[in-house]
């Protein structure tokens, strides 16, 4: 597998746990996201708004846009929006050629210059709402939502394989499936 593949397979990983997860939370009565927590963030509605302005903002940094914040929104604005960044990820690194996941990307957050690979970008924005998706899922228990999906990558694969779906349709001339 490619150093591109594997990057595209944690992409579109990250888009399938997060619509799982969303679905899973569209389930439920729609007053427990805003109910109190003892967390890091203070409901499930603030820890998936931070997830999708993370993903909006590293995302800008890749497309070589200005960063957005949000102000407080309805959770099913937040869900869409999540979705939607999603999507723009996969879309954005589809269209780019292999060499991408080598290219440095530079960042002034600081006083000081970050530089990293976009492979290195594309790698935290899935490590870093995995994170929070296992906050949510632990948070859950202080309202009493049960049964959270599966989203360990493998079920991801494992779920195409039961089902016999291919996991990835070529997408461009000359790319093979798994």
């Amino acid at each position: 597998m490619s150093a591109y593949q594997l990057i595209e397979d944690k992409i579109r990983y990250n888009q399938w746990a997060n619509q799982r997860i969303l679905d899973w939370l569209k389930s439920k009565s729609s007053h427990l996201l805003l109910e109190p927590v003892q967390s890091s963030f203070t409901s499930l509605n603030k820890v998936i708004h931070h997830i999708m302005e993370a993903e909006t903002y590293y995302l800008s940094i890749l497309e070589g846009t200005e960063g957005r914040y949000y102000e407080e929104l309805a959770t099913e604005e937040i869900f869409q929006k999540l979705l939607a960044v999603d999507q723009r990820l996969l879309s954005w690194y589809l269209g780019q050629t292999s060499e991408v996941v080598d290219k440095i990307i530079s960042l002034k957050r600081s006083p000081h210059e970050e530089r990293y690979s976009v492979a290195t970008l594309i790698t935290h924005i899935v490590n870093h709402t995995t994170y929070h998706r296992g906050q949510i899922v632990g948070m859950r228990h202080q309202i009493g939502i049960t049964e959270p999906p599966k989203t360990d990558y493998y079920w991801m694969f494992a779920e195409k394989l039961l089902t016999n779906d291919k996991l990835n349709e070529p997408t461009r001339p000359g790319k093979t499936a798994l």
